[in-house]
């Protein structure tokens, strides 16, 4: 979300309300990978994120998180500022099934 910010001042600050991570197979000492990452979908109050790592083209792991952005005073869920969610919703990739996905 930081990241993000950087571009459209209005996610910060955000608590990571929900994190998955399902591991598939073992990444050796010193193998290359690359990580993987999409918008998946923009809520009223949060961001879901989908991601994945790659050893070549075996899947090692993959996963998901969910961020609710916040009031910072009362810890309270806000809403995403417009014009941040117009730019959000800009950048949901499709999710593909089967096989590596166009966004890793």
């Amino acid at each position: 979300m930081r990241a993000l910010d950087r571009e459209s001042p209005g996610l910060l600050p955000s608590v990571a309300a929900e994190i998955r991570c399902r591991y598939v197979s073992p990444l050796q000492p010193f193998e290359r990978y690359r990580v993987g990452m999409r918008v998946a979908a923009v809520g009223r109050t949060s961001v879901r994120f989908v991601y994945v790592i790659y050893a070549g083209d075996r899947l090692v792991a993959d996963g998901d998180s969910t961020e609710v952005l916040v009031h910072a005073a009362t810890g309270r869920p806000r809403e995403i500022p417009p014009l941040v969610r117009a730019r959000l919703a800009e950048r949901v990739a499709p999710e593909r099934v089967g096989g590596e996905q166009p966004w890793a």
